[in-house]
């Protein structure tokens, strides 16, 4: 049985797989692709390289946060990190196109702008908001892309179209198998990894129906968001909601408990924060020197976040942990 087989009936066929993309972007001879959001191999060179990056197949936490931070976690719920925030755009265009305070596409646009990365990958849409691998290199591309999508997309797939140094801005999921990558040897292009918050990503057929059967047209919609146990929807005009437990929540999703992207330099999301910022959690000397920066070239503001906004982010992270741990008893 070669590497890919031994991922396709431990990960794939057990219906674990979290559509991330590595397996596909990191094989080393390419043969990788994608049906029906499942990765499938017309032919395998045995190179093992999909096996290695897979961050459901494994992850090392302790040997993560060791290499990257320099040092363990003293909170089992948050994770590593050094300081909590909360930032937003300076920018007015930005804070009116993206999520919350647009924080990270200020922070990408910094990046960018001063010749920090030639470039960032991120999740893009197509007109029906259907998540699609992009790679930004200018002002534009990132307002193009921003805004939050509640469907899975193999983000990773994007460094295919990389070749210089790059940030990457994913879930809990797509930052695990980058750093999996980067402690294998496998990836050297990503200087800058950006997490962002999340508990589940919904099936995108399922999801497409449930907004149809709501009168929602994907075409018109301006905005997503989630809070309080709905999906909220801006479009044409109007503001509808639907409860998420109408919604179905990928399958893999059930084993994964890194609710607030553990292992990015910066993680964010909107627990903890007043409205129109949002939650910066720094974990590492490139995310604290990133955000520094980006304060004083006058990208991005920043302010504390409350110790009952710490709390927040906390029972946030429990819930999720939570959750994943009966499935291994």
């Amino acid at each position: 049985m070669n590497p890919f087989e031994e991922l396709e009936l431990d990960i794939v066929l057990s219906d674990r797989c979290c559509y991330c993309g590595a397996c596909g972007a990191f094989c080393k001879y390419g043969y990788i692709r994608y049906e029906s959001e499942k990765p499938i191999a017309d032919d395998c060179k045995h190179c093992g390289v999909c096996f290695d990056v897979c961050p459901v197949n494994y992850f090392s936490v302790t040997k993560a946060e060791i290499e990257i931070f320099g040092g363990r976690r003293r909170d089992n719920f948050l994770g590593f990190y050094r300081e909590i925030l909360a930032g937003r755009a300076t920018d007015e265009s930005i804070r009116r196109k993206a999520q919350d305070g647009g924080a990270v596409t200020a922070i990408l646009t910094y990046l960018i702008e001063e010749g920090i990365v030639e470039s960032a990958v991120v999740a893009g849409r197509d007109e029906c908001w259907n998540p699609k691998p992009s790679v930004a290199r200018s002002r534009e591309d990132l307002l193009n892309s921003a805004g939050s999508k509640y469907t899975q997309c193999p983000v990773l797939l994007g460094l295919r179209e990389v070749d210089g140094d790059t940030a990457l801005v994913g879930l809990p999921c797509h930052i695990r198998a980058l750093r999996n990558a980067q402690m294998y040897g496998y990836e050297q292009r990503v200087k800058v990894a950006l997490g962002l918050f999340c508990t589940q990503t919904f099936l995108g057929d399922s999801f497409m129906r449930k907004l149809e059967e709501n009168g929602i047209d994907a075409k018109k919609v301006e905005k997503f968001d989630v809070k309080k146990g709905k999906l909220t929807v801006w479009v044409d005009g109007e503001v509808k909601t639907i409860p998420l437990k109408e919604l179905t929540g990928r399958n893999a999703c059930k084993f994964c408990e890194d609710a607030t992207a553990e292992f990015a330099d910066v993680s964010f999301g909107s627990v903890g924060s007043e409205d129109g910022w949002t939650t910066m959690i720094i974990r590492s000397d490139t995310g604290e020197r990133i955000v520094k920066e980006a304060v004083n070239r006058g990208y991005l503001e920043v302010q504390k976040v409350s110790e009952k906004g710490v709390d927040a982010i906390r029972k946030f992270s429990s819930r999720k942990k939570k959750m994943v741990t009966p499935l291994f008893l």
